[in-house]
């Protein structure tokens, strides 16, 4: 029970990770009058400041443990998040996105290292293929979810479904007992003096992570951009704002027919968007 609930945390954080980067790309030109190099800028400054302080994070979470790390870091993007709900500012929402990227690096990193320290050895792969499902659950759910919110409702309750759902990671963890922590002995070879290699001690560790990290910076990109701009991408093509309550129509016939032809009303809905 306690494996699936560290999924549901991770899931939450992943729905709410997902949810805001499209969130704040379409309310920061809507309310703040940004442009799409600053609303970009405002989206990319969470995932500048949680890559910078990835390493911090990981090695806490070897010194006190995964949970502790979670649910310190689940506090700080409930912070975060709440503070969009008060105030939406650019300074505000700067201030709050580089919080955000803190707690959000804490919960992804520490979660991960909450997996593999409850895993035995031999079932690692199948623990980490389950909660590699809630990345792409959270993926999926984050961006649908904030769009017909604040198509509906507008931008103070979307942030506040997004809070809510924060909130679930720190529920889920605070619910997990800690791991046990086991402390390695280091065999006499690995206590042996390494010979010096070019790049100091960072050097067998790059070497290792590197192709890896390429490939993974270069999918993760790319997952980046169609999240946060896809939308304005096909609002661009003329496929107007609605409400996509994943109801169809009775008939794609009749809208054609009550449609004139080539009317962007023809493919979507126009729905107007609440400025609050």
């Amino acid at each position: 029970m306690g494996f699936w609930l560290v999924v549901l945390a991770a899931t939450a954080n992943y729905t709410v990770l997902a949810a805001t980067a499209p969130l704040i790309a379409r309310a920061a030109p809507d309310l703040l009058g940004a442009d799409e190099s600053a609303s970009g800028a405002l989206v990319s400054v969470a995932s500048l400041t949680g890559a910078l302080c990835m390493t911090l994070v990981g090695m806490a979470a070897g010194r006190f443990g995964p949970r502790a790390v979670t649910l310190v870091s689940a506090l700080v993007a409930v912070l975060a998040i709440g503070a969009m709900v008060v105030v939406f500012t650019t300074p505000s929402v700067a201030a709050a996105r580089v919080l955000y990227g803190v707690g959000n690096a804490g919960i992804t990193v520490a979660t991960t290292a909450w997996v593999s320290a409850t895993s035995p050895p031999g079932e690692r792969g199948r623990a980490f293929g389950y909660y590699g499902v809630s990345v792409w659950v959270g993926l999926a759910l984050g961006p649908l979810l904030v769009e017909n919110v604040y198509a509906s409702r507008g931008n103070v309750a979307a942030w506040t479904v997004l809070l809510a759902v924060q909130a679930v990671v720190l529920v889920a963890a605070s619910s997990v007992a800690a791991p046990p922590r086991t402390r390695t002995v280091p065999s006499p070879a690995a206590q042996a003096p390494l010979p010096q290699r070019r790049g100091g001690r960072a050097g067998p560790v790059l070497a290792v992570v590197g192709a890896p990290a390429l490939v993974a910076l270069t999918a993760w990109g790319a997952q980046g951009v169609f999240t946060t701009f896809l939308v304005q991408h096909l609002e661009s093509r003329g496929c107007r704002r609605r409400a996509c309550s994943g109801r169809r129509a009775s008939s794609s016939s009749s809208r054609r027919a009550s449609s004139p032809r080539g009317s962007p009303s023809g493919r979507c809905r126009t729905a107007s968007v609440p400025s609050g």
